[in-house]
């Protein structure tokens, strides 16, 4: 499944579900890139179609831990400008500067 698939047929998927299998198979692969690296994946590809701040504060933590600075910087900002998690996000922001 890609994200045309996803986008054309949305109906057919529960996208939640989808996110949820991402976000715990981030946090079940911490030490393992490639997992990791799939479960990024899973919650981008559903990123489109369903937000929660709580998934993407792990996004970008993770994008972070991985060396992926901009993009933990811009999910973190957009946080931030939704005034969601800020004190999380901007404590994320600090430690990118570092």
């Amino acid at each position: 499944m890609g994200e045309e698939e996803l986008a054309q047929n949305k109906n057919n998927y529960d996208i939640q579900l989808i996110a949820a299998y991402g976000y715990y198979k981030i946090l079940a692969s911490s030490d393992n890139q490639e997992e990791l690296a799939k479960g990024v994946e899973i919650v981008e590809l559903t990123s489109a179609h369903f937000f929660n701040e709580n998934l993407q504060l792990l996004l970008a933590k993770t994008y972070a831990s991985m060396g992926h600075k901009e993009k933990a910087r811009q999910i973190a900002n957009e946080l931030v400008s939704k005034n969601l998690l800020t004190e999380e996000a901007e404590k994320l922001l600090t430690e990118l500067k570092g």
